[in-house]
């Protein structure tokens, strides 16, 4: 699953963000945009943290319409449990894909959100 493409929307809500989201799962590939807020992005990374530090054992994110849903979930021996629901808003298809990674990948998880974060920051100051 790829997010990308962040986009700053509305006037008077500086926190609204519009994002594409690619997910591929062998010969099925889903396009997508979604709504977030720049509160629900901080504290994915922030609970994404927490679940490495094994602090916290599920995390759960949602889009603004709840038609993306991202569950990761710690399981036994160090595994991360991912899960991911997708629902594409014209045509009402969904995808859903469930795997298992091993936890190392979530300091790559949260360095990725930092550069997220960091385009959405330029991003914002382009359209001021």
């Amino acid at each position: 699953m790829k997010w990308y493409n962040f986009i700053p929307i509305g006037e008077k809500e500086k926190d609204l963000l519009a994002f594409d989201v690619k997910i591929q799962k062998s010969i099925f590939t889903m396009n997508a945009t979604y709504k977030t807020t720049m509160k629900d992005l901080s504290a994915l990374k922030h609970h994404i943290s927490l679940l490495y530090q094994q602090r916290i054992h599920k995390i759960v994110y949602f889009s603004l319409n709840e038609q993306l849903k991202v569950e990761l979930e710690w399981e036994d021996m160090g595994h991360i449990r991912q899960k991911f629901v997708a629902v594409e808003e014209q045509t009402g298809s969904c995808l859903e894909v469930e795997c298992f990674f091993d936890q190392t990948f979530l300091p790559e998880l949260e360095t990725n959100m930092d550069d997220v974060f960091i385009e959405i920051e330029r991003l914002g100051k382009c359209h001021e």
